[in-house]
């Protein structure tokens, strides 16, 4: 077993000693990692049925350990919700969305730096984030960079990769869920029509809605060509719209490398000024001027030396 295996097996070791199962394979308190390996295998020996099982399963954590490390480090964060995030959620009057973020956030020791420029976000009622995507983590971190404003729209399939996502935002309606190919169809009525019932319904408390138009996960180091269905919900509506850029958020969890950065990973942001939809006399002006500004501000922030970052707090 190599060091980055061991180092996998310690964190396997770390997440069972939280959830209090090694205390079911030993009567010591004070358990350490060797300990618990002799544990786990007296038990084996003493249950030869599963000795077959259990090999193989030690060989799917060491074949797959860096999987195995990013699914623990995620349940282990859920875990911590449950544990430490649900006390506090008076303190955000039932906001169990705000809670989450903060938790993830603390746990994985994340810092936020907000890059020169940068406006405040949007709280003068309702009104769209338009932000480019980078990683599942933007659920948690971009929460926070909003200062909880924000409801997210998010396909269902983050729903079947990140399920205790639903548990985390059901209630506060933080969440919205739609499924490509029904809701998701030109001409956009039944979509709209559909969004406006979530703005309209009263277990919805936060005002403003975030989106990411680009579509899909995009790490690379040009932005992709906007879609158009919630720009022009925007404009129909007519609803402010503010663009949000961040980066380093693949840096902290990535789901196509199965990577998790426990250590410590800084985000830098900026928020453009809001956009008055009701400026443009078509949609096709309105959304030209917004993909110029969205691509203005990538190419910024990506540019952008870091020398006069600010932290921000949370």
């Amino acid at each position: 077993i190599n060091a980055e295996t061991w180092g996998t097996l310690n964190h396997l070791f770390l997440f069972c000693r939280s959830t209090l199962w090694v205390d079911m394979l030993s009567t010591t308190t004070s358990l350490t990692v060797p300990s618990f390996v002799q544990s786990l295998l007296r038990y084996v020996r003493k249950h030869p049925i599963m000795s077959l099982s259990s090999a193989l399963l030690l060989r799917l954590c060491i074949k797959h350990h860096k999987k195995l490390k990013c699914v623990l480090s995620l349940v282990y964060i859920f875990k911590g919700l449950i544990a430490v995030g649900l006390p506090g959620i008076s303190q955000y009057r039932g906001d169990q969305h705000a809670v989450w973020s903060r938790t993830v956030c603390k746990s994985l020791r994340v810092r936020l730096f907000q890059a020169p420029g940068s406006e405040m976000p949007y709280n003068k009622g309702r009104c769209l984030f338009v932000v480019n995507h980078r990683s599942v983590a933007d659920f948690f971190v971009h929460d926070i960079i909003c200062q909880y404003k924000a409801s997210i729209l998010s396909s269902e399939m983050v729903f079947v990769f990140f399920p205790l996502t639903w548990v985390c935002t059901h209630y506060q309606r933080s969440i919205w869920f739609f499924r490509r190919g029904i809701q998701h169809t030109h001409p956009f009525t039944k979509f709209f029509a559909w969004l406006d019932s979530k703005f309209d319904d009263p277990r919805t408390k936060r005002p403003a809605l975030m989106f990411y138009p680009e579509g899909h996960r995009n790490v690379k180091p040009d932005p992709l060509r906007l879609k158009k269905g919630m720009l022009q919900y925007a404009f129909e509506r007519k609803l402010p719209i503010q663009l949000l850029t961040a980066f380093g958020l693949e840096d902290l969890l990535c789901e196509k490398t199965w990577t998790i950065n426990l250590n410590g990973t800084n985000i830098r942001y900026r928020f453009d000024s809001p956009i008055d939809s009701t400026q443009f006399d078509t949609f096709d002006q309105f959304y030209d001027f917004v993909v110029e500004r969205f691509n203005a501000n990538f190419y910024a922030l990506r540019d952008l030396p870091k020398d006069n970052d600010m932290e921000v707090l949370y």
